[in-house]
This record gives structure tokens, sequence and C-alpha cells, in this order.
């Protein structure tokens, strides 16, 4: 049976310290961060169903109000 992905990333955001699941949102939010930063990263399509790395941290956080 095929595990349904809370976060479904849809690329992978070529950071320079490594690969990063991504979503669109936070991937077009690491692209504009690089740009910032100076930097030109790049994204692929992802080959495997994988979950997004910033929405698992995001939903991860505790609310402290």
């Amino acid at each position: 049976m095929k595990k349904i992905k809370k976060y479904p990333a849809t690329c992978i955001v070529h950071w320079p310290s490594g690969p990063v699941n991504a979503c669109n949102d936070h991937a077009r939010a690491l692209i504009a961060l690089s740009a910032i930063l100076g930097s030109h990263i790049i994204t692929t399509k992802l080959e495997n169903p994988a979950e997004c790395n910033n929405c698992k941290n995001d939903a991860s956080k505790i609310k402290l109000d």
C-alpha cells in the first residue's frame, strides 16, 4: 500500500549545502533567497515521492502564543 505524503514535494532545490526536497512555494522562496545572497541555484523535477522539508519544519514548530 502506497503511503500518502502529508507535505508533498514537487522538486529538488540544489542548495549549496545539499539537495532539499521542496513544494513549489518553498522552492520559489529558496530561489529568491539565493538570489538575494548572490548565488544561483537550480531545481529539478522530483523522481520519487517525498515530503517538503520546509513544510515539515514549519509544522513541527512549537506555537508559544
